[in-house]
């Protein structure tokens, strides 16, 4: 196997198990030769938001974003959540109504509307 697919599967493995720290590690190792995936950097964005990178997680969800990819939707919702998990309610607020207004992802667009809901 190579270094890459092997590291891809021990971040996978580490993320599903919610150990974030050794996740973020080994997609740090895929992403030097798969700068391109996008999903890879959505799961590193993930786990730097559950490790309280704030900072560093937002860039890469706004990076998603503005890329437009098919992940767009998923890195707005983590995007607001990160906000949230700042203290900064009003931009995570707006966020979420722009993926309510966006998203074709019915079920993130519930999702976005019942936390909307209990911060307004």
């Amino acid at each position: 196997q190579s270094a890459p697919s092997s590291s891809l599967q021990t971040a996978e493995t580490a993320f599903n198990q919610k150990r974030y720290s050794e996740a973020l590690t080994a997609l740090n190792t895929y992403l030097v030769d798969n700068s391109e995936d996008t999903e890879a950097q959505l799961y590193k964005g993930i786990s730097l938001l559950e490790l309280g990178q704030l900072e560093e997680a937002q860039s890469i969800f706004t990076t998603i974003v503005d890329g437009s990819s098919t992940f767009s939707s998923e890195a707005l919702w983590y995007s607001s959540l990160t906000y949230l998990k700042g203290g900064y309610e009003t931009d995570c607020m707006f966020l979420l109504q722009q993926l309510i207004n966006s998203t074709q992802d019915q079920a993130l667009a519930v999702k976005a509307e019942r936390l909307l809901g209990k911060l307004q």
